[in-house]
């Protein structure tokens, strides 16, 4: 084995951490981040906001709130989340103790300035596990992989 998994949430912020503090994503327009076992099954919601030059993220809220753009309640899903690489901070400077905690902090200001697009119909109810109606574009399945 030639790497020790730190565990769950630090291992989620050491990936952020590293590859932000490192420009892993320089050159690229966008930084798609996803767990293994979460798959992207509809990508025309994605594109569509990846294509609009007045959107720097795409997320999904852990509480379901009806919410599209300007979601100052919002509760970042890290399952999940695309940031254009252009508005990506260091998470290496944001030290929280879990990983939703961290990207809240690092994507604040996306979203209080209306530059953030949040997932409709996920059906999450606080526990952030990003799953919801047929039509959601991204899906968290242990029963899929």
């Amino acid at each position: 084995k030639l790497y020790r998994n730190p565990g769950y949430q630090t291992g989620a912020i050491i990936a952020m951490d590293e590859s932000t503090s490192k420009g892993w994503f320089a050159g690229y327009d966008w930084m798609i981040r996803t767990n293994p076992d979460v798959l992207i099954l509809n990508d025309t919601f994605l594109i569509q906001h990846m294509l609009n030059p007045e959107v720097d993220g795409i997320f999904a809220d852990c509480f379901d709130r009806p919410c599209l753009k300007h979601c100052t309640g919002a509760h970042i899903c890290t399952d999940f989340f695309a940031v254009r690489v252009a508005a990506l901070p260091n998470f290496a400077q944001i030290r929280m103790d879990t990983a939703e905690e961290q990207a809240n902090h690092a994507f604040k200001h996306m979203i209080s300035s209306g530059r953030d697009r949040f997932m409709q119909g996920t059906s999450m109810h606080g526990i952030c596990r990003i799953k919801g109606r047929s039509d959601i574009p991204v899906l968290h399945a242990h029963s899929l992989v």
